[in-house]
């Protein structure tokens, strides 16, 4: 384990520390350095983080969110994601590209995460996620995808 790095309470027992989970419930930022990161977002930023995160995740109300923006508006889902997880709450960052997976706190692009296959896909493609499977299991125990297009 990382120094300074802390689990959140017993969810790192419960998946015996595979690394694909200690991804996700290892983080090294405490809540007050999270709330820092609110404070420094613009007002629509924090428009968007009071909506989604404040008036949803934390009331548990269930809803899918689509963020439009300028250029810069990935900032507010590594902010969510931070705040998200120093709540040890296990939160997936995807992206659509590789490129902007690397600006995304913990992000991966949605085909690593999922197993998207690189081929075309049609109505009837799927991911081969098998719900035993490590994957399977992280996704049953996550509880938000915040997804970068």
């Amino acid at each position: 384990m990382r120094q300074g790095v802390r689990p959140c309470s017993d969810t790192s027992a419960i998946f015996n520390f595979s690394p694909l989970f200690c991804e996700e419930i290892f983080f090294d930022e405490t809540l007050s350095e999270v709330e820092a990161d609110i404070e420094r977002l613009n007002v629509d930023q924090h428009v968007i983080f009071d909506r989604v995160v404040r008036e949803h995740v934390v009331r548990r109300v269930r809803g899918v969110f689509f963020v439009d923006g300028p250029s810069g508006t990935h900032k507010i889902y590594s902010v969510m994601l931070s705040y998200l997880r120093a709540q040890c709450w296990i939160a997936l960052g995807v992206t659509s590209s590789r490129i902007a997976a690397l600006l995304m706190k913990g992000g991966r692009s949605a085909h690593s995460r999922f197993r998207i296959p690189p081929t075309e896909l049609n109505e009837s493609s799927t991911c081969n996620i098998l719900k035993q499977s490590l994957l399977g299991k992280l996704l049953m125990a996550c509880r938000h995808i915040i997804w970068d297009r």
